[in-house]
């Protein structure tokens, strides 16, 4: 049988050959792999505010339309509100208020109701739920219907529901029908150490 035999220089040839082309691949795989991180980093960094908002300051959020932009600012946020004679919270439950000034800074109408885009959490991980009241400083109708002309401004409360044992801890907008949010924390921000 007159078969060729593998001395061993060439295998140890032919294995450094194949470590090669495994580094190789590998090395492409990684730049293929970085490549797409890039691409997911640099989208999560558009999603996502730089920053945590606080009371008082705004975010510009896109809305579900084309040319729907809207700058939103959190300006108060009461933490215990009254309703009228006829309001009456859910068993457990209290009113809440998100005090909120939009500004269209898009090229079209804004509109909807701001009642559907504010969610209150809670450190229980607790949702709010919707309320509408009949009398008091969240009464009025912004959080039930509104429509905002290009360059124009609205401001007004919303009532929301919360239990009565948790403490509400954040605030989101995010435009009916829109992936897009903004959030806003409410915890006392923290001392700097001295």
């Amino acid at each position: 049988m007159s078969g060729a035999r593998v001395t061993p220089p060439d295998r140890r040839l032919t294995r450094t050959l194949r470590h090669a082309r495994l580094l190789a691949l590998g090395a492409l795989g990684a730049l293929a792999g970085c490549a797409g991180t890039t691409s997911a980093a640099k989208n999560a960094r558009h999603a996502t505010p730089a920053r945590e908002l606080r009371i008082g300051e705004g975010a510009t959020v896109a809305g579900a339309d084309p040319g729907e932009k809207v700058q939103v600012t959190l300006l108060a946020f009461m933490p215990a509100i009254p309703g009228g004679a006829n309001d009456h919270p859910e068993f457990d439950m209290q009113y809440v208020g998100v005090e909120l000034r939009l500004k269209n800074v898009g090229s079209a109408a804004y509109g909807g109701a701001p009642s559907e885009s504010v969610t209150v959490s809670t450190n229980e991980g607790q949702r709010s739920k919707r309320a509408v009241l009949s009398e008091g400083a969240c009464s009025g109708s912004f959080s039930r219907e509104l429509e905002i002309a290009p360059g124009a401004s609205a401001q007004g409360c919303v009532p929301v529901q919360i239990p009565v044992v948790a403490t509400a801890t954040t605030v989101r907008f995010a435009p009916s029908g829109s992936s897009a949010a903004v959030v806003w924390s409410l915890a006392k921000p923290r001392k700097a150490a001295q």
